[in-house]
């Protein structure tokens, strides 16, 4: 029995996992769930960012006098290159110093969400898991608001596993 667990566990081959990763609780937590209960040394990882997009008020382009100026424009811009930067270095050290075979991706939101980059990403990177967190919505605020993991489990062809943040 243990010789066949042992073979099909070979079998299974390389898998290249996609963490969607954020700066909360959220995708800490589900990065580590990860690591915890589901990596194998020979799976390939690729920790995920969908970046926020500057955005500028749509009535600035309509009306003098209102909107940002170039120097606060260039400050929001580098302020989110910033942190894009600051998480791209945490999670290339989380994966350096457990010795995982990775990549981080950091990636704009597109005009269809985070859940549709998220899947995009997937398929454009031959995942074949995704691992997204759960912020933990109750269902009334779910339905109103929709949520990134509903989306992801709904338009995502490979298999999804959504971890739930426990809060003490």
């Amino acid at each position: 029995m243990a010789q066949q667990q042992e073979e099909t566990h070979e079998t299974c081959g390389v898998q290249r996992v996609l963490i969607a990763v954020d700066d909360s609780e959220n995708g800490a937590a589900a990065f580590d769930y990860y690591i915890e209960h589901v990596h194998r040394q020979e799976n390939q990882l690729i920790a995920l960012h969908v970046s926020d997009q500057v955005k500028m008020p749509t009535y600035a382009l309509f009306s003098e006098g209102v909107g940002y100026s170039h120097e606060e424009v260039t400050a929001m811009v580098e302020k989110l290159k910033e942190r894009n930067k600051a998480l791209e270095d945490k999670y290339n050290k989380k994966c350096n110093d457990l010795k995982i075979k990775h990549k981080v991706l950091i990636v704009s939101e597109d005009s269809h969400g985070v859940g549709h980059a998220i899947c995009q990403s997937a398929k454009k990177h031959d995942a074949n898991l995704i691992v997204v967190g759960s912020r933990g919505h109750g269902t009334l605020r779910r339905t109103i608001l929709g949520s990134v993991s509903t989306y992801v489990i709904h338009h995502s062809h490979i298999p999804t596993l959504v971890c739930p943040v426990h809060h003490k």
